[in-house]
């Protein structure tokens, strides 16, 4: 088995941006290409993967089990019984229910989710503060809420939710349209990232 695959993503100048600080798909994404002599020729997989599960899928080809104290998961189902065009009939299963990401440094501070929803994968990103940013030419803005804590502290957070595949440029977020699959992937975040109303409403804090 070979793997072609980058170690991490980078605006080159999409909008108007560089480095790979931000949560845009420029910057998140990687290139993956994997070949094999039981690898499926030729299809493409739409559906969140991530590099970390690339240690699992070399050892589950090198008939090693993977212990169980290793978060590492194996792509073989995805690499050698994945096609596009039968899915139903060669017994796939997803490896991973979702993905995630995120970064703390500097002005960038931000956690996000990308699951798949009846079909379409969703990215849920949450930032610590109002202002997430929003790229390219979009006048939208992310949705703020102030929780306020039990101890009288309170912190902005911020959040925009987008069809991943619909809108690869990130470029119209939805989540004002579809706070339904925002409230879905909300769980999916870091403890403590974007806190639902019925996580804060428990008597710790609540939102305004």
């Amino acid at each position: 088995l070979i793997c072609v695959v980058g170690d991490h993503g980078e605006m080159l100048g999409d909008h108007n941006l560089s480095d790979k600080k931000k949560p845009w798909q420029s910057s998140i994404a990687v290139p993956m290409i994997c070949a094999g002599s039981t690898v499926q020729r030729g299809q493409v997989y739409n559906s969140p993967v991530t590099i970390l599960d690339l240690f699992g899928t070399f050892m589950d080809y090198a008939g090693v089990t993977v212990p169980e104290t290793m978060s590492t998961r194996t792509l073989r189902p995805i690499l050698d019984y994945y096609n596009h065009n039968n899915v139903a009939d060669n017994g796939f299963l997803p490896v991973r229910t979702h993905v995630s990401s995120g970064l703390s440094s500097g002005k960038s501070d931000w956690r996000l989710v990308i699951k798949e929803i009846n079909g379409t994968p969703y990215k849920l990103i949450c930032c610590r503060g109002s202002d997430c940013g929003i790229p390219g030419p979009s006048t939208a803005k992310p949705k703020v809420e102030v929780v306020i804590y039990e101890n009288g502290d309170d912190m902005e957070w911020s959040h925009l939710l987008y069809d991943v595949l619909a809108d690869p440029l990130d470029l119209n977020p939805i989540h004002d349209l579809r706070q339904d699959l925002v409230m879905q992937l909300r769980p999916l975040l870091p403890t403590g990232w974007c806190p639902s109303p019925d996580v804060v409403s428990g008597g710790d804090a609540f939102i305004l």
